[in-house]
């Protein structure tokens, strides 16, 4: 039973950390506490901790090309200061309320929406166009789009090398 739990609580965690990563929520840190929770509870040789550092890079990584990228692609648009300030806070409110409204999905389409708006917002405030600001908020949108694609790749690639290392040192059934 006690196997049966701890599997089920694995497969959990990890699924749960995978689910976080589209909402905006730091999924990757997730995938690596249960890694650190599985290396802890099997004394390390499930997970030993060189498996854990690279976890632990591939979690910082992903929030890190996370933030950069939304902001890179919403440059390119030619978006200012303001607009990639307006997309940021822009996607904390929209998943905030979208969160209020629907959980879950409520909170993936509020954050891309709340991202959008925000960059309009934002770019308005600054050059007071539609065109310009509507143009950022479409760079707020795909840039967003991308960080989270890519983010959730790295999830994957993070869950992948946490399954072959269990499985690879877990016993054989008796």
């Amino acid at each position: 039973m006690e196997a049966f739990l701890g599997w089920t609580g694995f497969g959990i965690g990890l699924l749960a950390g995978l689910l976080m990563i589209p909402l905006g929520l730091g999924g990757t840190f997730v995938i690596f506490g249960v890694a650190l929770v599985t290396s802890l509870l099997t004394h390390g040789p499930r997970v030993e901790w060189q498996t854990l550092v690279v976890l632990g890079i591939l979690a910082v990584v992903g929030e890190i090309v996370e933030s950069l990228l939304g902001v890179l692609v919403v440059k390119r648009y030619g978006a200012s200061k303001s607009a990639m300030w307006g997309t940021f806070l822009g996607g904390i409110v929209g998943g905030v309320a979208g969160t209020a409204v629907l959980p879950i999905a409520g909170s993936l389409v509020g954050a891309f929406v709340g991202a959008f708006l925000g960059a309009v917002v934002g770019e308005l405030i600054q050059r007071r166009e539609l065109g310009p600001s509507m143009r950022a908020g479409w760079g707020a949108l795909i840039g967003r789009l991308f960080a989270v694609t890519v983010k959730f790749e790295i999830g994957v690639v993070m869950v992948t090398i946490l399954i072959w290392r269990v499985l690879r040192t877990a016993p054989p059934p008796s």
